[in-house]
């Protein structure tokens, strides 16, 4: 979601010459080499027949929702039945927001009506003085349990930290067929501290252990701002929350950004990762943890963040949000390196963003980083990644050429997916998919990629649907 608290922090982007990138065969045709299926993207956001709970919680004082919203999805895959995904994304109006999720058993060609999650107040929520929702995330467990969370919170009018700021999570022990009544896993103790970009992640060798990872804002004086990372844990299966606690230490002006918690499913370790914004400079933390997040070891660098220029609609000529700070890391199930992708100023000297990976067998001695994206004068964004069984690493993103164009040109942009095989140490690229294009609109902060039955399926925001497109791993022999 969009921060309610951020600090910014404006690190010189590196001026040196940009290296020579690696072109990547581009493929955009359905069918080609066998790779892409048939059938398009599918919508799963069904607004102006949304239920009367989002309607109410969208709704201005007179009743009437002015607009929907569809932004930042996310989606998990049951492991005992690998048919199974849900989704969870963020419906927001002018006026209010609601979290809505959807079900497919199909391994996601069809999807169930979308349905409100009881997050915030209005939707049924645990806090009775949160009315808005956001930052949605969704986690399955090795027993099939599911866990869908979000941020329940209540606006400043001052556009300071909220007024109230809850982690609140709703589970099902039946893959979403039923539901617990939901739980606040952490609510903020004062307005002066907030959370925002919340992930969840279901341990994927201990039945009923569950990790929420969250930035955790405290903003005590108007001189002090400490953004650091907070963590929390569930032993039986989301009814109760360990009590909520920074990992990372309190440096004035300094925020910890998308943090999320990845397990390694052959070890059981524990990755915390996440984006450090400091006053001068940025750059992708990772620690490990061996028991279950009680301790951790010392921060390592996995790579270092060159801020790119944030760019201009090319239209509208307003600031377009990029959500740079935003990471995300998958554990391979056949290999166990640990690969992180974000967006990165280095291959444009700062005067664009591309996405990059790095990846690491122990999360302590890092590859270097790899371009994902060959984009040309194009701006790549907002990366998401997921791992095969066989070995296969994707990375979907969004892509767009932000020169500036007459009144009445239509800005477009696409969202790509790239393939990689790992063998070894080393990732090799495969090929690169156009999965979708639409009118360059905000998607949100988050989009996702899993793997269902063996192929990757893209869960993505258009700003005003969600869609989800199914991509067949593995080429043709």
């Amino acid at each position: 979601m969009l921060s309610r608290a951020r600090v910014t922090a404006n690190p010189r982007g590196d001026r040196s010459r940009a290296p020579r990138r690696r072109v990547l065969p581009l493929i955009a045709a359905a069918g080609c080499l066998g790779f892409i299926q048939n059938a398009g993207p599918v919508r799963l956001s069904a607004d102006r027949l949304a239920e009367n709970t989002v309607q109410g919680c969208l709704a201005d004082a007179s009743g009437v929702v002015a607009r929907y919203t569809d932004d930042e999805p996310y989606a998990a895959v049951d492991p005992r039945n690998p048919s199974r995904v849900i989704a969870v994304w963020q419906t927001r109006s002018g006026t209010g927001s609601a979290i809505q999720w959807s079900r497919s058993v199909d391994s996601g060609k069809t999807w169930t009506a979308p349905r409100a999650a009881p997050i915030n107040a209005c939707a049924g929520g645990p806090v009775a003085d949160a009315p808005r929702s956001s930052d949605p995330w969704v986690t399955f467990g090795p027993d099939g349990r599911t866990y869908l969370s979000a941020i329940a919170w209540k606006p400043n009018a001052g556009d300071g930290s909220d007024l109230v700021s809850a982690l609140v999570v709703v589970a099902s022990p039946d893959g979403g067929s039923t539901w617990a009544p939901p739980v606040a896993a952490a609510i903020a103790p004062s307005p002066d501290i907030a959370h925002d970009n919340l992930a969840i992640t279901a341990d994927p060798t201990r039945p009923g252990t569950v990790y929420a990872a969250t930035t955790r804002a405290e903003s005590p004086d108007t001189a002090t701002y400490f953004g650091r990372l907070g963590f929390t844990r569930s032993d039986d299966g989301g009814r109760t929350w360990t009590a909520i606690r920074p990992i990372t230490p309190a440096v004035n002006r300094e925020r910890i950004g998308a943090p999320q918690i990845v397990v390694d499913p052959r070890s059981g370790r524990l990755y915390a990762v996440y984006h450090r914004r400091t006053r001068g400079a940025g750059y992708i933390g990772v620690m490990s943890s061996d028991d279950r997040g009680d301790t951790w070891r010392t921060e390592s660098v996995a790579a270092a963040h060159i801020r790119g220029a944030r760019p201009r609609h090319p239209v509208g000529g307003g600031r377009f949000v990029l959500a740079d700070d935003i990471v995300q890391a998958v554990v391979s199930p056949r290999t166990g390196q640990l690969v992180i992708a974000y967006a990165d100023g280095r291959l444009g000297a700062g005067q664009r963003h591309d996405v990059s990976i790095v990846w690491s067998t122990d999360g302590i001695r890092w590859s270097h980083p790899l371009a994902v994206s060959d984009s040309g004068p194009e701006t790549a964004w907002l990366p998401a990644v997921a791992a095969t069984a066989t070995g296969e690493i994707g990375v979907s993103y969004f892509s767009a050429d932000f020169t500036p164009a007459p009144p009445a040109a239509d800005a477009r942009a696409r969202v790509l997916l790239q393939r990689f095989r790992m063998t070894g140490d080393s990732l090799t690229p495969i090929d690169r998919v156009v999965l979708d294009e639409a009118k360059l609109e905000w998607p949100g902060d988050y989009q996702s990629l899993v793997v269902v039955n063996g192929h990757f399926l893209a869960v993505y925001g258009r700003e005003t649907d969600i869609v989800a497109r199914i991509v067949a791993a593995g080429l043709r022999k």
